[in-house]
C-alpha cells in the first residue's frame, strides 16, 4: 500500500511516497522516496491502476 506523507523542511513542503508491505509478518516501509510533485502523482496513479 502506498501513502503520501508531507514533511516541512525549512518552511517548505516536501512530499514523500511511502510504500509499505509485510515482511516476516510485520509491516515495513519498502520504499520511501522524495520526488517532485508530478513524479509522486504519476507513481500514485500507476499504483492505483495496478490495484484495479
Amino acid at each position: 500500500m502506498a501513502s503520501l506523507y508531507k514533511k516541512t523542511i525549512n518552511e517548505k513542503p516536501y512530499w514523500y511516497l511511502r510504500e509499505m508491505a509485510r515482511v516476516d509478518g510485520k509491516p515495513k516501509i519498502t520504499s520511501d522516496s522524495l520526488d517532485a510533485v508530478h513524479d509522486v502523482v504519476h507513481r500514485v496513479n500507476v499504483l492505483a491502476e495496478s490495484a484495479l
